[in-house]
């Protein structure tokens, strides 16, 4: 698989003008000598149901395949469309993408329950509902989600995996036999703990094209970290772990790597990677991150390769009483520090000029009172993994609350619970005197920052915000070209940044140099009303010197680019035969016309 990334800060250049045959066609070989391409490399988008396709197209030069997610599965097997807009949509969706040579696919889903309902006892049901559907709508296969079958069916009480097995063969046999260029294939979590066995089968590559990997949610009962990592991080495996256990079970050739357009905001109890979900906000979409990052600011995980922002939930921490940056001495000379306001964020200040604790003091002569807090909350910012003391006085340096952390090297809230702690001497909270932080087994040079020092009666929260930029999807794309699997995956259309076709751009796979014909055609339109004008125009390579056209009604011609008039309402299958001196080839687009 080829996969070349564009610079993010460059034009898009328009992807070279290569048409594979028809999505939506088959070829049919008349002679000894193809003009069968090389094997395709997938670039799947997901359509949403929540996308409009009569307001929203996306760039198509980029896809080769595009999943519908308009229907739903019942627990007897049957298709159902999702709402009352899902034939409309479907049809301008395939229509588009069919005029623009992208593959289309049915995708329909359910959740545990049903899908052991199905496998135990409506496997035939489903499959031919399928069969109907394909045919329906002129789908050119099917991507299974079931989210999902439990490693034991809850009905037969048997092993999930063989029945699975089964319904995946019955599956790709009856849509292999409407065409057997169409697509099978299914969904799958990425590879990590409490994943459901039935899809561990190396047996199921006998019965798919691919296989969908969904490299997302991982994080979505907490603690707080990415929807989508690159690497492992503390409590979840990524991106090259999941490619790399997954391809054990079904082979690079057969792995699709989905990422997603949207991120997730939650209300978490601090602002750190890792921190405990007290509430899932929900998804956000990536085209919509811009205007959060401009007011929050951006941060980078090192541990999973991606970004994220926060902020100050402003429900939590109720009743603020005192706001301690209202310093009016930087503390004793005796300390080794050196305090000023700063740029960044116009915090507090200091370097280390030894090779050992050093401490920044903040002191105000006409005392603090915070007997009526519950949390003394502030932000510090030091070298990632060091130790940081903050120390609450009053009167005495022998009277104060001490708490440690460690630090992440990041901003980081820290909330302190002052009165659950066991004082040293006689600590006094309405007379509190100075604070001082330390920040422990520090080197020269060792630079750190305090900010927002406030007091609460509750506990701080913060909104934590998990997405993918520019840089991280740059890593999954090189990753994914290097890794020479099958190809990538959307999820889903209509979500993405505005830049991220500048970013990725798959290339298809090029037709060899031939000079043998190769039957390919366009039209302008593929539905409408009747009496239905339709101009057919030859899209051929190989310079073909005759040709032979099947309107699927009865009617033919021999012209290079034909008008015909359907009078009736139906399905038409067109077909194409070209001819040069070295051959011939021909390309069926099946129901291809739609009159209504």
């Amino acid at each position: 698989m080829t996969f070349f990334l564009k610079s993010f800060v460059n034009s898009v250049n328009n992807i070279n003008k290569i048409k594979f045959n028809f999505a939506i066609s088959i070829l049919i070989f008349l002679t000894l000598v193809s003009c069968a391409s090389a094997s395709t490399n997938i670039s799947l988008g997901f359509w949403h149901p929540n996308t409009n396709p009569e307001t929203y197209q996306p760039n198509w030069t980029a896809l080769t395949h595009v999943a519908n997610i308009d229907w739903k599965i019942n627990a007897d097997g049957t298709l159902i469309d999702n709402n009352a807009d899902t034939n409309r949509h479907s049809n301008i969706i395939f229509s588009n993408a069919k005029v623009h040579g992208v593959k289309t696919l049915i995708s329909a889903g359910t959740g545990s329950s049903n899908s052991d309902n199905i496998l135990a006892y409506h496997q035939d049901e489903f499959v031919n509902s399928v069969a109907d559907k394909i045919n329906q709508t002129g789908a050119e296969g099917i991507i299974l989600d079931f989210e999902y079958p439990s490693s034991t069916n809850s009905y037969t009480g048997t092993s999930n995996t063989p029945l699975f097995e089964e319904f995946m063969r019955k599956l790709y046999k009856k849509v292999k036999s409407i065409n057997p260029e169409y697509t099978v294939a299914f969904c799958t979590p990425p590879y990590f703990e409490g994943v459901t066995t039935t899809f561990q089968n190396r047996n199921l590559s006998n019965y798919i094209d691919f296989v969908f990997i969904m490299g997302y949610d991982y994080h979505y009962n907490g603690p707080t970290g990415a929807n989508s990592p690159y690497y492992n991080d503390s409590t979840r495996y990524g991106l090259r772990f999941s490619i790399a256990e997954q391809s054990k079970v079904y082979g690079k050739d057969k792995i699709v790597y989905g990422v997603p357009f949207y991120g997730y905001e939650y209300i978490a109890t601090s602002n750190s990677p890792g921190a405990s979900i007290q509430s899932v906000i929900g998804e956000f979409h990536l085209k919509n991150v811009d205007k959060k990052i401009q007011t929050y600011g951006k941060q980078w995980d090192s541990d999973s390769n991606t970004p994220y922002y926060y902020y100050l939930n402003d429900s939590s921490g109720t009743n603020k009483q005192v706001v301690l940056n209202n310093c009016d001495s930087l503390g004793s000379t005796t300390y080794d520090y050196h305090v000023n306001r700063t740029v960044e964020k116009g915090s507090y200040k200091s370097v280390a000029t030894r090779n050992s604790s050093v401490f920044l003091v903040l002191r105000n002569s006409s005392r603090w009172d915070i007997s009526s807090a519950n949390y003394v909350n502030l932000d510090v910012k030091a070298p990632l993994g060091k130790p940081v003391v903050v120390r609450l006085f009053s009167g005495q340096d022998t009277n104060y609350i001490n708490y440690r952390v460690i630090v992440n090297g990041n901003w980081q809230h820290i909330t302190i619970p002052f009165k659950q702690i066991s004082p040293v001497g006689r600590f006094n909270p309405a007379s509190l005197y100075y604070i001082r932080v330390d920040l422990q087994n520090a080197v020269v040079g060792d630079t750190y920052y305090v900010d927002n020092i406030t007091t609460s009666t509750e506990v701080d929260t913060y909104r934590q915000g998990w997405y993918d930029d520019a840089e991280s999807l740059a890593l999954k794309y090189q990753y994914i070209k290097d890794q020479d699997i099958r190809g990538i995956g959307f999820w889903a259309l209509g979500f993405e940044p505005s830049n991220v076709w500048e970013l990725i751009q798959p290339e298809l796979p090029m037709l060899p140099a031939s000079v043998l014909p190769c039957a390919n055609f366009t039209t302008v339109t593929i539905l409408g009303r009747v009496p239905f004008n339709v101009s057919f125009i030859d899209d051929s390579t190989g310079s073909p010197t005759s040709w032979s056209w099947n309107f699927g009604d009865g009617n033919t011609s021999t012209e290079k680019n034909p008008t015909h008039v359907y009078g009736k309402p139906g399905n038409y299958t067109v077909s194409l035969i070209v001819n040069n001196n070295n051959g011939k080839s021909a390309t069926t687009g099946y129901n291809y016309i739609r009159v209504i």
